[in-house]
């Protein structure tokens, strides 16, 4: 089974290693950005075509929102989460909780948005919680 990985990269960086360890142990496929070729399609067009790719969804929020290409209104990463559940592919979500620590150049100054997606995925899903890369491995 293939399964793609989506989040924020620099804020949870260690966070996605241990979902990969976690994937694979599991005798499945990670699909993530770290596994992606340089490519001639926009982030747009190629990220949800990776989506389309795997069986199910996995996703990792902490408190960036993260880039949103110029001339759209969501994030690459609020991108694969729609397309994920346009394409009707078995979502998991994986939000950090209240122990969750990290530098603050790695989180939104302005929460504003990240605060939306995080509520819109608390009302959409019922969500896991994490503090610790072990943690997260865990679940």
């Amino acid at each position: 089974m293939k399964i793609f990985v989506s989040s924020t990269y620099l804020d949870l960086e260690k966070y996605r290693a241990e979902a990969k360890k976690a994937i694979e142990e599991s005798g499945n496929e990670f699909v993530g950005m770290e596994t992606f070729q340089s490519h001639t399609h926009e982030p747009t067009e190629f990220c949800p075509e990776r989506v389309e790719e795997c069986d199910a969804f996995v996703l990792l929020v902490a408190y960036r929102y993260g880039d949103r290409p110029k001339g759209e209104e969501i994030s690459i990463t609020q991108l694969e989460y729609e397309h994920a559940l346009k394409t009707k592919s078995p979502v998991r979500v994986y939000l950090t909780d209240d122990e969750f620590s990290c530098p603050p150049k790695l989180t939104d100054e302005n929460r504003e948005r990240i605060n939306e997606f995080r509520s819109v995925l608390s009302k959409k899903h019922t969500c896991s919680y994490f503090s610790t890369p072990v943690g997260l491995h865990d679940r």
